[in-house]
C-alpha cells in the first residue's frame, strides 16, 4: 500500500487570517483505514488518530491552531504506510493584528510592534523565537505558550495582551496608586509597559509630590531596552556617546556581572512610546524690588526728568537725571503738566505709566 496524495515532503500553508488548509491523504488501498498521525515543531508535540471506511482522510480537523512537520502512518488490513508533510504559517497584515486588539489596546499594538514588527513567522513560516525563549508576534516567555499560541498568531495576540493587561497592568495599578498617590494615564501606561520588559518606570518625588521617570536612568537610544544605572561609579560623568562606544561590542551577549550596562524596562518603554515630555519647572519667585515712580517724563534721548525741574541758565537742573528723580518722585503728590513753564526746555514728551500700578 502507498500514500498517493499528498506528496512526501509537500508543505501546506495556514494563511494570514489565519485559515488551515484542507490536507487530504489518500491511499491506493481500499476499504477501513486508520490513521495515526504526529505533529511536532521544536519540543511541542500533537498526537490524534482517525478511522475511515474509505482510502481518504482530511488531517485539517485534527491540526487546526497547530503546525510543524506532520507525520502519518495509515493502515489498512496488514498493509501500512507512512508519510510526512510540513505547514507552515503566513504573517498577519498590521491591520489585521490591530481589528484583533479591538478599540481600547492600552498601547499594546505598540508594544507588538516594538517586539515583532507584528510578525508571528519567520521567513520559512516557522515561529519567531528569541534567544530568551520568547515565542511569536507577542514573544511569549513566561509562563511558557501552548502549542496553539505559537501557531495561531490570534491566539498568541490574546494571550500576550492578557497578560499585559491582567498581570503587567495591574501591578502599574497597585504601584502607582499606593500610598493613595494619584498619576495619570499615561504614567500608568508607561509603568505598564516598563513592567513588561521588567523593573519600574517611576519613582516617587516627594519635593513635587508626584511620580516621575527614573532620573538615574541614561538609554542608549541606538537600542530597545539597553541603559545604563548613573549612581554606577564607572558610568558617573559619562555621556551615552562615551557609554555606548564602551559598552556596544558586548551587546550581543546578556550582560555578565562584570559589565556596567543592563536591559532596562525604562529604556524599553521610552523606545516604545518615546521619552514622556518634561513639564518645565515653575519659575522661582521674583525678589522683591521697590516700586518704580507711578508716572515719570522721557525726554528726546530716552532720560527719565521731572517737568518741575529749574530751568536755570546752567542747563538741566538737578531733578532732571534719573537716579534723583526715582529717588524724589516717590514723595511727590503729582507731576506738573508738561506745557507748564518748567517743563519747557522737554522735548518730544510722552507718559510711561508704572506696569505695577492696579
Amino acid at each position: 500500500m502507498k500514500i498517493i496524495s499528498p506528496t512526501a515532503g509537500l508543505t501546506f500553508n495556514i494563511s494570514d487570517e489565519p485559515v488551515w488548509p484542507s490536507m487530504v491523504f489518500k491511499t491506493d488501498a481500499a476499504g477501513k483505514h486508520t490513521w495515526k498521525w504526529t505533529l511536532s515543531w521544536k519540543t511541542y508535540t500533537l498526537t490524534g488518530s482517525a478511522v475511515t471506511e474509505d482510502n481518504t482522510w482530511d488531517a485539517k480537523s485534527g491540526v487546526v491552531n497547530f503546525g510543524g512537520t506532520l507525520r502519518v502512518e495509515v493502515t489498512a488490513g496488514a498493509d501500512k504506510a507512512v508519510l510526512s508533510v510540513k505547514i507552515t504559517g503566513t504573517n498577519p497584515t498590521k491591520a489585521q493584528v490591530i481589528a484583533h486588539l479591538g478599540n481600547n489596546s492600552l498601547g499594546y499594538d505598540k508594544l507588538l510592534e516594538h517586539e515583532s514588527h507584528f510578525r508571528n513567522f519567520n521567513a520559512e513560516g516557522e515561529p519567531i523565537k528569541s534567544f530568551d525563549n520568547g515565542y511569536g508576534m507577542s514573544q511569549l516567555t513566561h509562563p511558557a505558550p501552548t502549542f496553539d499560541q505559537i501557531w495561531n498568531w490570534k491566539h498568541n495576540v490574546s494571550a500576550g495582551f492578557a497578560f499585559f493587561k491582567d498581570v503587567k497592568l495591574a501591578a502599574a495599578k497597585s504601584y502607582l496608586s499606593k500610598n493613595t498617590r494619584t498619576y495619570t494615564d499615561e504614567q500608568l501606561m508607561y509603568e505598564a509597559v516598563c513592567r513588561y520588559n521588567g523593573g519600574a518606570y517611576h519613582v516617587w518625588d516627594s519635593k513635587r509630590g508626584a511620580w516621575i521617570r527614573n532620573p538615574n536612568m541614561l538609554c542608549d537610544s541606538k537600542t530597545g531596552n539597553i541603559g545604563w544605572d548613573m549612581t554606577d561609579a564607572t558610568n558617573k560623568g559619562k555621556t551615552e556617546f562615551q557609554l555606548h562606544k564602551r559598552d556596544q561590542i558586548g551587546y550581543s551577549h546578556a550582560p555578565s556581572g562584570s559589565c556596567h550596562w543592563k536591559y532596562s524596562g525604562v529604556c524599553y518603554a521610552d523606545a516604545i512610546l518615546g521619552a514622556p515630555a518634561q513639564k518645565p519647572q515653575p519659575a522661582p519667585p521674583l525678589k522683591s524690588q521697590p516700586k518704580p515712580p507711578i508716572c515719570a517724563w522721557l525726554n528726546e534721548a530716552g532720560q527719565t526728568v521731572h517737568p518741575h525741574a529749574p530751568a536755570g541758565a546752567g542747563g538741566l537742573g538737578f531733578f532732571r537725571f534719573q537716579d534723583a528723580l526715582c529717588a524724589a518722585v516717590l514723595s511727590a503728590e503729582g507731576l506738573a503738566h508738561p506745557f507748564s513753564p518748567a517743563a519747557r526746555m522737554l522735548d518730544q514728551l510722552k507718559r510711561v505709566c508704572d506696569p505695577y500700578a492696579p
